[in-house]
Parts: structure tokens; sequence; C-alpha cells
């Protein structure tokens, strides 16, 4: 995730898949270390270029495909500017910390509560969710992937 220079607004892109407000990241390539892909993915759907200051913790869910980890970090911008629209990315903004729009997920909302805290070291966590909500969300990335395949975006 990245903050502002204040700590007070945090950056978040609209997503072309989900039409969710969330945070830069996505998965990390082979032989990519956690760092190369935080900011990779940032600048692919943001613009913006990062260095990554701090490990939040990883998060583990075990209920997604692949029993899932997410890494998760704090950056800041060092360069670049916002794209307006990209394959992944209908729109980017600074969002204060204090007033999300209603559709960030709950887990993005632990990431950001997680890295205002400043723990003193990485966390590490197994994030479990609803039964109903782990079925939808495997139901919807499963379409999004079919979706992507037919548009040669696999």
């Amino acid at each position: 995730m990245v903050l502002d220079a204040g700590g007070q607004r945090v950056l978040l892109y609209l997503r072309e898949d989900f039409h969710l407000w969330s945070l830069p990241g996505g998965r990390i390539e082979p032989e990519e270390a956690w760092v190369e892909a935080a900011v990779r993915e940032t600048c692919e759907e943001t613009g913006y270029q990062i260095v990554v200051d701090r490990l939040v913790g990883e998060y583990r869910r075990p209920q997604m495909p692949g029993g899932d980890t997410k890494y998760v970090c704090v950056g800041r911008v060092i360069g670049g500017s916002p794209i307006e629209r990209g394959p992944e990315t209908l729109a980017v903004s600074w969002f204060h910390v204090n007033d999300l729009p209603p559709s960030v997920s709950p887990p993005m909302r632990e990431y950001i509560r997680d890295a205002l805290s400043n723990y003193p070291a990485p966390l590490h966590k197994t994030q479990r969710m609803p039964h109903a909500y782990a079925l939808t969300m495997r139901f919807l990335l499963r379409l999004r992937d079919a979706r992507n395949w037919l548009r040669g975006r696999a």
C-alpha cells in the first residue's frame, strides 16, 4: 500500500474487473521477490513508481484458491503520474485513511489498519472469511480469468 508524505492518504485504484476500489497488488511472477512485485504491480495499476519502506505482514488466506498469501507493505511515490485508465484500472485516486470508499473490501481495510498501527515487526496473520464470501470470491475470480482468456489477456 502507498501512503502520502503525511501518512494520512492511501493510494487506491478502481479495478476494471470487479469495479471495486483496491490497494495495488497482484501475483508474484516466477523468479520475482515480493518487493519487486509490489513495485511492478503498483506501477502497472496506478502509473506511480514507488519504493517500499517496510513489510506490514504476511496474510494467509487458506479459503482462496491455492492457499493464497498476500504480502502487504508500505511504500511511497518516487515518480510517475496517475494513469487515467488501463487494462486493469478504471481510475486512480488518493483517499483519506478515515474516509475510504464503501466498496473497499474488509481484507483491504484490515491491511490499511494494520499498516497504520506501525507494529514493531511484520505480522503473520491468517484471514478467515465466511464460507459464502470465499465461494463468491472463487467464482468471481474464475469468471474474471475466463473473461480475460476470451479477450486474450490470460
